[in-house]
């Protein structure tokens, strides 16, 4: 079965989830009848041929904003293919009311506006009204994004030590601190091989990360692995006994390695990490390492260029968007009191007026309070 078909979807988000939140009493009705539920046939076409051209969850993230789209609009007596813009501006404006975030609102119109492209329609998401309504959201809630608490080298050591020596406890040792050496999405994570680790000098070594968000194509980069971390994975693979294969696999009953593991399955582990550490688990997620790492480097002095490239960013926005609470305290005005405070205090320098005076000798009559004249404030012009 491919990855995308014309069938109903099941409960993911935003597709059912968005369905109740939104109060609609056709839900039920839509979830039973495929017909209905279906997605356009040009639609659903467009999907099967992008089948390898894109990934499989961005086809499935498309299906599942148009889906969402769908059902609203069959609850409102809307046409959802091809939209119309006023049709696409309420929509905006239910998302909004019913407290979803600007961020989640451009994810559906990214989706609408990809998929009418696509099929040769116009883009009904450049409409006045629609940005109108995009906007309206964002000056309302801010456009600040909520991120996941940062994972700092000191965070992942308190999560490492409550780790034992069983099977399961040698593989998340080993996840941590390769999420924390690497930078990895948690997508990344779940596809490192085993072929591609690499020991070095000084009992370093490195993992190719053939594949990622901002590299579709496969050009890949190398990631740079502490001694702490290569001494993590032998104790895991000693126990795995992988030599071609995924790097990370879900454990039986604690012991022996079982199937590949899933990024969906990688973040509920970071979770149950961290609330055994005694952490905020709903502020934990597998990008909370690449955070915390990115956060780091730029306080250790690594530009943002350098942390693009250790954390295969496209840009460097996102660094600088990660660590813009620690900026500040990097800047220049930052940088300036700091150097006024390490500098002892200088004498107090003499007023330019006094210096004029002492070179011109007419100091005597010249008072502080007094207007400076020309012939005051000057030395005598030499004569001849």
């Amino acid at each position: 079965m491919s990855a995308i078909d014309d069938r109903p979807a099941g409960p993911t988000f935003p597709f059912r989830r968005l369905a109740e939140n939104l109060g609609c009493r056709q839900v039920r009705k839509l979830s039973r009848d495929p017909v209905r539920a279906r997605l356009p046939r040009r639609i659903a076409r467009y999907l099967k041929e992008a089948e390898g051209a894109y990934a499989a969850r961005t086809l499935e993230a498309l299906a599942s904003d148009f889906r969402s789209f769908q059902v609203w609009c069959r609850c409102a007596g809307r046409r959802p293919f091809p939209a119309e813009a006023s049709a696409l501006a309420a929509y905006l404006g239910e998302l909004e009311r019913r407290g979803y975030r600007p961020a989640t609102l451009q994810r559906q119109l990214a989706s609408l506006s990809h998929l009418h492209r696509a099929c040769g329609h116009q883009d009904p998401t450049k409409a006045r009204g629609v940005s109108l309504a995009l906007r309206r959201a964002q000056r309302r809630q801010g456009i600040r994004p909520r991120r996941p608490l940062p994972l700092d080298r000191r965070l992942v050591a308190q999560m490492l030590a409550g780790l034992g020596d069983t099977a399961c406890d040698r593989r998340d040792r080993a996840l941590l601190l390769v999420a924390r050496d690497s930078l990895c999405r948690r997508s990344e994570l779940a596809a490192l091989r085993r072929e591609d680790l690499a020991a070095g000098r000084d009992g370093a070594g490195s993992i190719l990360v053939r594949r990622h968000k901002a590299d579709p194509l496969g050009e890949g980069r190398v990631a740079w692995l502490a001694p702490e971390t290569m001494a993590a994975l032998a104790a895991w693979l000693k126990v795995s006994g992988t030599v071609v294969g995924p790097l990370f696999q879900a454990t039986v009953n604690g012991r022996g390695p079982g199937a590949e593991m899933t990024p969906q399955g990688l973040a509920r582990r970071f979770k149950a990490l961290a609330r055994q550490a005694g952490l905020d688990a709903s502020r934990i997620s597998c990008r909370s390492t690449r955070i915390g790492a990115a956060i780091e480097l730029v306080a250790s002095g690594a530009s943002l260029i350098e942390v693009q490239l250790a954390g295969g960013w496209v840009s460097p926005r996102m660094p600088a968007r990660y660590a813009q609470d620690l900026l500040p305290a990097l800047g220049a005005v930052a940088r300036l009191h700091s150097r006024l405070q390490s500098q002892p205090a200088a004498a107090p320098q003499r007023p330019p007026i006094e210096e004029a005076r002492k070179r011109s000798g007419r100091g005597a009559s010249c008072t502080p309070d007094a207007p400076v004249s020309r012939a005051c404030a000057l030395p005598p012009r030499p004569r001849g």
